[in-house]
């Protein structure tokens, strides 16, 4: 069976249902991914950006002092609650003034060439279309605006071989989880930038370990994201 992380139904998306704990269980590796996105696209002060695929506001939040008062954020996800974490988390910790909607990212309901800065922190992998919104985003993105985008390499257990023993066990449950995310994510990212009207690109891989406190956070922390998915159609 194919995994579908936006696989929609009666109680919303998997990230809607994954929304009250997204980014709190386990190692807070959302908060660290968005302060390198915004430190790698040297976010300036006083800025209008939007935040694509928000999630929680991990970027939105990250992105703040560097915006001060005087920028703006508009957070958009396909997901509601995302975007009500989103709001009762940033409430009273931004400086900057932000507004969220629920959009497809590839079908943006803003006006061209919009935005200083466009991001989506980890985000496009779980896309149906992800070459749609990185199109929606230059779209929106004014000329000499800054892109700034990050992707993962494949999921956790991929690469390193110490998780060979998660891997061996999906496939003894007969669990196929298709092509989000696809590995390697630099190849992945060049492919969707190839066509764009960017310039100046530039791309850096970082290398992230987590260390998770015993095997019942490890489960719990399964159940906080995207993979929970996966965890959802397991019997």
């Amino acid at each position: 069976m194919a995994i579908d992380p936006l696989r929609g139904d009666d109680e919303g998306t998997v990230f809607d249902r994954a929304a009250a704990s997204y980014g709190r269980v386990g190692p807070d590796f959302c908060s660290g991914l968005g302060a390198l996105l915004v430190e790698r696209t040297m976010v300036p002060i006083g800025a209008r950006m939007i935040d694509v695929g928000s999630g929680t506001g991990a970027v939105s939040l990250a992105a703040s002092p560097r915006l001060g008062p005087t920028g703006s954020v508009l957070a958009v996800d396909l997901a509601p609650e995302m975007l009500a974490q989103l709001r009762y988390r940033l409430d009273g910790h931004m400086s900057t003034p932000f507004t969220t909607a629920v959009m497809d990212a590839g079908f943006l309901g803003v006006r061209s060439s919009t935005f200083d800065v466009a991001l989506s922190g980890i985000a496009l992998q779980s896309m149906p279309d992800p070459q749609a919104a990185v199109s929606e985003m230059c779209r929106v993105l004014r000329s000499g605006g800054s892109f700034g985008a990050s992707v993962s390499t494949g999921w956790w257990w991929e690469e390193d071989p110490r998780w060979q023993w998660h891997a061996t066990l999906l496939d003894e449950l007969g669990v196929t989880i298709g092509e989000a995310p696809p590995s390697p994510g630099e190849y992945f990212l060049k492919e969707l930038l190839s066509y764009m009207p960017l310039s100046g690109v530039t791309q850096s891989h970082h290398v992230l370990e987590f260390e998770f406190e015993d095997a019942d956070t490890f489960w719990t922390w399964c159940w906080s994201h995207g993979w929970r998915g996966v965890m959802e159609r397991l019997t």
